[in-house]
């Protein structure tokens, strides 16, 4: 346990002894192909060295009508795949049109017969404060089909014991009020790394526009804009919660300091 802020979380390995005979899963639920990378990253990574499973719902995945991908949607779809295949995590399209994302029954619906099959123990989604259509429509959706699992499919499905809201960026999410910190020093290069791969796939080459020097780990970090973007807020967060890189949420439901 962190004890300079209480709202930080750790996140760490248990003993043998202590881990429940049932693999622990972590579920994101994001509009594009980056919004899961973008709001949980660091969270995304640990969780995966430490052994969960990892599954990143994307609502959209048809890209015919994205003028940045045109010409090109079958080569962005396979980079998306090879990038979570190589990352360890599983990823669920859902066909969904840039800007085209509902916020109807069927999705709703959807996204609860997603939690009855993965029985996630943490999930994260947007928030629903956002300025994009597609962020705001998936958050709404995601809450409700995570929250009244039961309701939605009829039967008594448990819903997941902690829920968090990420931000998408201060350009598109407003009015977002962290309560929950998770410290990603450990796993920022890693974050960076990640970001700029797929940002790669959307200028179809070499998408480095940034060098950060992290003088602690002795290493220079190349990496696209949108990372960029991505390690200047977690450098926020981290001032906000006294650790150097922190990703933040807003908990909808929230659970014990430690997450698994």
């Amino acid at each position: 346990m962190i004890h300079r802020r209480d709202f930080l979380m750790q996140i760490s390995a248990v003993s043998a002894a202590q881990q429940s005979p049932k693999k622990k899963t972590l579920l994101c639920v994001g509009a594009h192909m980056d919004d899961c990378e973008w709001m949980a990253g660091g969270l995304i990574l640990k969780a995966v060295r430490e052994g969960l499973r990892v599954v990143l719902v994307e609502a959209v995945s048809d890209w015919s009508n994205w003028p940045t991908a045109q010409g090109r949607e079958k080569k962005v779809e396979e980079g998306v795949k090879r990038i979570a295949k190589e990352t360890g995590v599983e990823k669920i399209l859902l066909g969904y049109k840039y800007h085209h994302v509902p916020v109807d029954h069927a999705l709703k619906l959807r996204i609860a017969q997603i939690v009855a099959d993965v029985k996630p123990d943490i999930a994260v989604i947007m928030s629903e404060n956002d300025y994009w259509t597609d962020h705001s429509n998936i958050a709404r959706a995601a809450k409700d089909g995570i929250m009244f699992v039961h309701g939605y499919l009829g039967r008594s499905i448990a819903s997941p014991p902690v829920i968090l809201a990420g931000s998408a960026g201060a350009n598109q999410t407003y009015d977002f009020r962290p309560d929950t910190f998770v410290d990603v020093t450990d796993v920022i290069e890693g974050v960076s790394n990640w970001l700029t791969k797929l940002d790669g796939l959307l200028t179809d080459g070499s998408p480095v526009e940034a060098t950060l020097v992290l003088k602690h780990a002795g290493k220079t970090l190349e990496m696209s804009r949108g990372a960029e973007r991505v390690v200047a807020a977690r450098t926020v967060w981290g001032e906000m919660s006294g650790v150097r890189y922190a990703e933040a949420f807003r908990a909808i439901r929230k659970g014990p300091s430690q997450l698994w």
